[in-house]
């Protein structure tokens, strides 16, 4: 099978450079030397690079005399680039110069993914996952160093706004929570963050907010790294029946005609959009195959219960681990273009000060993941360290938005509370049960 190339587009564009140094900073940002096909071609536009980045001219015969080492650019072969008719629309040139290199890329990548598919010792799970990076990394370095003026983009940015007025635009997901809700905006391609100390009620305020957004028809995936999928199905029951789940799982406990509202409850939350993946350990490869199920099963969020338990290939320190983890995370809301809630804990140091409230500063050291994130939610409950009762339905909960990339930084006071006895987040007023 003869690869996709084409020696003339690549001669012109190299031609095209010799006589005009500006036309390499043209093409620079879409090719580089891997997208030529012909080797010696390859080698003079990488020669081009060294003597760029060493302030130095296009000159031939400077060219000529650093091609030599690499024993395959003959001096006759830059007398024929000399006479080659040169390029009159680098981009569009270079622009197929890159889809001919996709291509080949493709057919390389897939004959591999092929052979390990036929050998039926490997494993499928591996399999799958280096056709889905090695794709999607194909997607990305499609799309890199592309620059665009204020003139492409305004068309666009006008339809959007158009879309918007009538209604028609982009719709945010509601939280359930009225003042966070004011705050910020659950849309499109957005890393969440929610942190907090062990203890504060992460996965509760993650259930809390999954419950209200089916309950408003919305499709929720969740990922869950720590519990177990029953454990996150009990956590719905005690939520919407209010029998603890002690109480669900004592014997003799569960009284008269509790048992009919309990199986009442599961029917109820049976017809909900919820898709619940359990798995543990994990990778983040098993987080990114996962997450892009969901995506085709039609969720509109994803909530991930937590980084911290997110596997590494155990060479890295946990900083670099965290940071490498949510930087894919990041990358993979932009492929799937829809929020994804990330859960994380705030370091310990928070324990040693007096005042236990999180702020954004405790998770420099946790990571990337201030940078990554477009929202970051931190989580606190006084009365966990008062030694209150913690289980009341009025529990006072501050909640602060610490970063925002759309919009306003605040913090909630008392507009949210902890019921401890239902495992709930919920508005300060009282919640009806199921």
């Amino acid at each position: 099978m003869e690869m996709p190339r084409c020696e003339d587009s690549e001669k012109s564009i190299l031609s095209a450079i010799i006589f005009e140094r500006d036309v390499f900073f043209e093409v620079e940002t879409i090719i580089d030397e891997f997208d030529f096909y012909f080797e010696r071609n390859r080698v003079i536009f990488k020669t081009m690079v060294f003597l760029n980045n060493e302030k130095k001219s296009f000159d031939i015969d400077l060219i000529s005399r650093y091609c030599k080492k690499y024993l395959v650019v003959e001096a006759s072969y830059f007398v024929e680039l000399f006479n080659h008719p040169v390029a009159l629309n680098p981009t569009q040139v270079a622009k197929q110069i890159k889809e001919y290199s996709l291509r080949r890329k493709i057919i390389a990548d897939s004959n591999n993914i092929m052979q390990k598919a036929i050998d039926d010792t490997n494993n499928i799970e591996d399999i799958v996952d280096e056709a889905q990076s090695k794709f999607l990394d194909l997607k990305l370095s499609s799309e890199k160093d592309v620059i665009y003026t204020p003139d492409e983009i305004r068309h666009s940015t006008i339809e959007s706004i158009k879309n918007a007025q009538k209604g028609n635009g982009l719709k945010a997901l509601k939280t359930g929570f009225n003042a966070l809700d004011l705050c910020i905006e659950v849309s499109g391609s957005k890393l969440i963050v929610v942190a907090g100390r062990p203890g504060m009620g992460k996965t509760s305020f993650a259930i809390s907010m999954m419950r209200n957004m089916v309950n408003n028809n919305h499709s929720v995936g969740f990922l869950s790294l720590e519990m177990s999928k029953e454990e996150i199905d009990m956590r719905l029951i005690t939520i919407e029946t209010g029998l603890s789940e002690k109480k669900l799982l004592t014997k003799g406990l569960v009284k008269g005609n509790e048992m009919g509202r309990i199986e009442h409850t599961t029917q109820l939350i049976a017809g909900k959009k919820i898709y619940i993946s359990d798995i543990a350990p994990a990778t983040i490869e098993d987080v990114e195959r996962r997450c892009r199920k969901m995506k085709r099963l039609g969720c509109d969020i994803i909530f991930i219960d937590q980084l911290s338990c997110i596997k590494g290939n155990g060479r890295t320190s946990l900083y670099e681990l965290f940071s490498v983890n949510c930087n894919r995370i990041a990358r993979l809301k932009k492929e799937l273009k829809i929020p994804i809630v990330l859960l994380t804990q705030i370091n310990r140091d928070v324990e040693k000060r007096t005042d236990k409230a999180p702020i954004l500063a405790d998770l420099k050291q946790t990571g990337s993941i201030e940078e990554d994130s477009d929202i970051v939610i931190l989580l606190y409950r006084p009365n966990y360290y008062e030694k209150s009762d913690d289980y009341n339905s009025d529990s006072k909960v501050v909640i602060e938005v610490a970063k925002n990339r759309q919009g306003r930084t605040v913090v909630l006071v008392n507009d949210i509370k902890w019921d401890g006895s239902r495992m709930l987040f919920h508005e300060n007023h009282r919640v009806t049960y199921a």
